[in-house]
């Protein structure tokens, strides 16, 4: 997938302007007003995936590879998966409802 993103989010005023010009999450707008380009969470927030992880930076979102004995909650590695989540491989999950 390439870098930029060129179709933006927005509602066509009655004059045909875009207006409240807005990207998918995990992009930013260029200051060109027409480009969405890809946000590296890895760069930009270097502890995003904590002390026990490395991230890899994805198109529109982040990855975390956690150490032995930690688990990815969806935001960070963490030793335990939280209450109303249950550990799949190595992911910490919904909790299926019976």
């Amino acid at each position: 997938m390439a870098d930029a993103v060129e179709e933006l989010m927005g509602s066509a005023a009655g004059d045909g302007r875009l207006g409240a010009l807005h990207c998918p999450v995990g992009y930013r707008l260029e200051e060109d007003g027409v480009t969405c380009r890809d946000v590296d969470e890895c760069a930009e927030d270097p502890g995003v995936c904590g002390a026990h992880g490395d991230c890899r930076n994805l198109e529109g979102s982040y990855r975390c590879k956690c150490s032995a004995h930690y688990f990815f909650d969806g935001i960070t590695c963490v030793e335990h998966c939280e209450p109303g989540l249950e550990l799949q491989g190595t992911e910490c999950v919904p909790r299926a409802e019976l």
